[in-house]
């Protein structure tokens, strides 16, 4: 049976909805705004960035420009949707613990007071019958007449203390239905406001579906320009690589907290923030204490002055020839700096030479760093000193073979799930709820 509040006709009745769910699903999206925005701040700094307009990365720097505002847009709507949850998850959770708590007693109620209801009509139509006399009978007793007015009395009691009762339930159940009933006004309105604020009005799990599919391409492609380039650039890029990764783990969480994924999809995508993360960690592990390019540069620049100016003839008797030690000095750093050029930011091995590199070493620095000291020692062959300082930091420099084969491991693994993955190479259940 239904029941209805005597005052503003609402149904009594379980509300709909977990709670809890819709608080994980508020943090989800928080947590995926809050990657958002970590990469429109990578993005705006690649596209901004003086360095790649000079290293022809043109194209690079454009794609981040124009990729920016989408994901602001998708970060604006991702946070005000979960700030809007977060606020109704416990509205939600009140209204429906205080309704689950009171349901029975609130039919209870409205169930006696319905017989008690009943019971005076009773008494009063008893009453009535006593007091209409036909012909035919007698008049009804003084002790008959007084037990059906005290029936009536009693009944009418008993309906006023029912109805006393029923009505503070009823008031206390209008006031939670009503507290929920704006609460739930105000979120949907929050997240309508969310998606029109972003000027993103696809469906919403269609549209985050659709969003962490382009971002997925984008994060691949990244991965595999990060392959040919080091430097600022490079670590620019290896971090939208890796923070573009984590938004797509993020929203994963989002989809399959609510059955719009896969565990296989999960799963795909925390492999992927693995693969992509473990490899810059194995690199920091294997090349610990070995030097940086920047340290490459200044030891063997030093080393390489001592040695050159070395060969230089000193200072005589001859009163002109007093500024030799000085002049040797700049000479010979000039010779040194000449001889140990600085390599660019884009690798210079080749195609396979600069991606194979990149891969057994964790990426594109340590290749450049080779690259150095082996032109370095190139040029610098003829002076021992130097040579031996030089293969002392290559030893350092290069990772080990278990290292390299970890790397390269970790590269093919990953790069075969997630290709294979957006290619629909990988066979995978159906989700639980389409993503509408």
């Amino acid at each position: 049976m239904t029941y209805r509040s005597p005052e503003k006709d609402y149904e009594l009745r379980e509300l709909e909805g977990n709670p809890d769910k819709i608080a994980e699903d508020a943090a989800s999206f928080i947590t995926l705004a809050a990657g958002l925005d970590a990469l429109s701040t990578e993005l705006a700094a690649i596209g901004d960035s003086s360095i790649h307009k000079s290293k022809g990365t043109d194209a690079l720097a454009e794609a981040a420009r124009k990729a920016k505002p989408e994901v602001d847009k998708a970060a604006k709507r991702y946070r005000g949707t979960g700030e809007t949850l977060e606020i109704y998850a416990p509205a939600l959770r009140s209204a429906k613990t205080w309704i689950d708590d009171n349901k029975a007693s609130i039919e209870t109620a409205e169930r006696e007071y319905q017989d008690a209801v009943e019971a005076a009509e009773n008494a009063r139509d008893d009453q009535g019958d006593l007091n209409r006399v036909w012909l035919w009978e007698e008049d009804p007793t003084d002790e008959q007449t007084t037990a059906a007015a005290t029936a009536v009395s009693e009944a009418e009691s008993a309906e006023s203390s029912a109805k006393a009762l029923r009505d503070r339930k009823w008031q206390a159940f209008e006031t939670t239905f009503t507290t929920w009933s704006n609460a739930y006004d105000e979120a949907v309105a929050g997240v309508d406001g969310a998606i029109d604020a972003a000027d993103n009005n696809d469906g919403f799990w269609e549209g985050l579906a659709d969003f962490l599919d382009i971002l997925g391409w984008i994060v691949t492609v990244l991965a595999v320009v990060a392959l040919f380039v080091s430097g600022p650039i490079g670590a620019l890029i290896m971090a939208l690589v890796i923070i573009g990764s984590l938004v797509i783990l993020a929203g994963k969480i989002a989809q399959y907290s609510t059955g719009r994924t896969t565990l296989m999809d999960l799963g795909l995508a925390i492999f992927s923030v693995v693969t992509l993360g473990a490899g810059g960690a194995i690199a920091r592990v294997a090349s610990k204490g070995a030097p940086t390019l920047s340290a490459a540069i200044s030891t063997t620049r030093s080393t390489a002055s001592t040695a050159i100016r070395g060969t230089m003839r000193g200072p005589t008797l001859n009163p002109f020839t007093w500024h030799r030690p000085l002049s040797n000095r700049i000479s010979s750093w000039s010779q040194a700096r000449g001889a140990t050029p600085k390599p660019g930011w884009v690798g210079s091995q080749g195609f396979f030479g600069t991606a194979g590199n990149s891969i057994r070493f964790g990426g594109a620095d340590t290749g450049r760093t080779l690259t150095f000291l082996n032109t370095a020692r190139g040029n610098l062959g003829q002076y021992p000193a130097v040579v031996t300082h030089i293969d002392d930091m290559i030893a350092r420099v290069t990772p080990g073979v278990g290292s390299q084969i970890a790397q390269t491991t970790l590269w093919g693994a990953g790069t075969a799930a997630d290709v294979g993955d957006k290619l629909g190479l990988i066979p995978k259940s159906s989700p639980l709820v389409p993503n509408l």
